[in-house]
């Protein structure tokens, strides 16, 4: 609780950062500017701001049936309706367990506005397991052993994410705001 306040007065924004949406489908993967991946390490996840989709992330296809589930949470999602996106993450991971790689990370986002932490935790490990060259991944998993007060965990998970990639801002604010409360 101490670091989770310390952070709101810093001014670190609590949020959690969020994949472009799924409205990817055949056609538009075929526009979808891959970066290559250099050396072993795949490229980045989806970013909002360049439009690049992981390599990662398509080597998990997703079932039309599961990215109209995942269509639907999202919906509820923005209109506010967060215990229902959790409800319609959780019916797809079973009834398509093979959309998690899409689906933990959405999901953890909505348990974090729900302020349900340690499920959080649960659904970005799952996504960091799942796509381990993910630096969104691993901060948003850094931010919510933050919240559930797991500093230790933390403050590794958000350095491995700078290690991944040391332009997210996100991470790097969270792991220096998360040095000043150790002092």
């Amino acid at each position: 609780m101490f670091a989770q306040a310390c952070l709101l007065i810093l001014g670190i924004p609590l949020a959690a950062q969020v994949t472009t949406t799924i409205t990817l489908n055949a056609s538009s993967l075929k526009k979808v500017d891959l970066p290559h991946a250099t050396g072993s390490r795949p490229a980045a996840m989806p970013d909002a701001s360049t439009g690049t989709v992981s390599a990662e992330l398509l080597r998990q296809p997703l079932p039309p049936k599961a990215r109209q589930m995942l269509l639907k949470a999202q919906h509820a999602s923005t209109t506010g309706n967060h215990a229902a996106a959790v409800r319609l993450y959780v019916a797809a991971l079973a009834k398509y367990p093979d959309s998690a790689a899409w689906t933990q990370s959405l999901l953890g986002v909505e348990y974090l506005k729900l302020d349900q932490y340690q499920a959080a935790v649960t659904s970005f490990d799952q996504a960091a397991l799942l796509l381990p060259h993910s630096a969104m991944s691993r901060s948003n998993l850094g931010l919510s052993l933050i919240l559930a007060g797991q500093y230790s965990r933390a403050g590794r998970e958000l350095r491995h994410a700078l290690e991944l990639d040391p332009g997210n801002t996100q991470a790097k604010q969270l792991w220096e705001a998360l040095q000043h409360t150790r002092e």
